[in-house]
């Protein structure tokens, strides 16, 4: 009785080399393709400065696999190669922030990139996934990936069988790879531990160095008025206001608008990035003079008009 959770060796008919995968499918491969820790030169999938090309040494597959990466320098991922079956499917990518190990059924705790149209190389052959993934990493920060085939039906994404989920089973000067988790579509079955069979495309990033928050500082209550952060590296922002004051527009992005209240107080940002949220930067505001009654007209003027 075959088991589906364990790659078996079938048989040898013709030169070719035939496995029972995790999914229960069965694929192919030719014997000189059976191992390929160096993969031939392919088409860059995307711009890119540096890449990191993982062993390309299937011994089975699933429709998908889950893996962490540890920066070990600040990088942003860019795009990635799979170690693909041939064929053509559409295949998504996912992120979260942290280690997949825990979350390997929650798609809530995921975000999707995107799916794109992909036509598999072969086994052990380097197939570009087109899509841009743009994920900053900052050192010594984990981030997880899902890349998956989002068909029932199609060419099996190749991996390997690791030694424990977590292991660094590659790496070089910038990041490590980590031993996985093979998945069925979607966050359905896993197989472990799975190693990634692929090609990591990077560029080194600065990362992100705190930054500051602009705008009035002195407002006129009812006043509508813009705050700005500025900051490199973050990717998402969480604005708080003075009691009273409502934010009208632009809450987690860099730029916010603000109807002022009557409470003078902090307009802060508490910016995100790959290893989650930085500290607060607070920006103090006061509200303007009210003029007072006098026998000549007295006008003061401020953000939002003139009293």
């Amino acid at each position: 009785m075959l088991l589906i959770s364990q790659v078996l060796c079938a048989q040898s008919i013709t030169g070719l080399q035939t496995y029972i995968t995790d999914s229960g499918d069965t694929v192919s491969t030719t014997a000189n393709q059976r191992s390929n820790p160096f993969p031939p030169p392919s088409p860059q999938a995307c711009a890119s400065s540096n890449n990191h090309a993982t062993p390309y040494n299937q011994n089975n597959g699933q429709r998908g696999i889950m893996f962490d990466i540890t920066a070990l320098n600040n990088i942003t991922i860019n795009c990635f190669e799979v170690n693909m079956a041939t064929g053509t499917t559409p295949v998504a990518i996912y992120y979260k922030v942290g280690t997949h190990v825990g979350f390997q059924t929650n798609a809530a705790a995921w975000t999707l990139i995107g799916t794109v149209n992909t036509t598999g190389a072969g086994n052990n052959l380097p197939t570009a996934v087109n899509l841009p993934v743009n994920v900053f990493v900052a050192a010594a920060c984990t981030v997880a990936f899902y890349i998956t085939r989002t068909t029932a039906g199609g060419p099996i994404v190749n991996y390997t069988n690791g030694t424990a989920v977590g292991f660094v089973y590659s790496a070089n000067a910038d990041l490590q790879v980590r031993d996985g988790t093979g998945k069925d579509y979607p966050f359905a079955a896993s197989f472990q531990p799975r190693r990634f069979n692929g090609t990591i495309f990077y560029t080194p990033t600065a990362g992100p160095g705190g930054g500051t928050v602009t705008g009035p500082t002195q407002v006129c209550a009812g006043a509508s008025v813009q705050y700005v952060f500025s900051g490199a590296g973050w990717t998402s922002y969480n604005w708080t206001v003075p009691a009273g004051s409502t934010i009208t527009s632009g809450q987690g992005t860099q730029t916010i608008t603000v109807t002022a209240g009557s409470t003078p107080g902090n307009v802060c940002c508490t910016p995100s990035g790959a290893c989650g949220p930085g500290a607060a930067v607070c920006l103090a505001v006061t509200l303007a003079p009210q003029p007072t009654a006098t026998q000549s007209q007295v006008n003061v003027t401020c953000f939002g008009g003139s009293n």
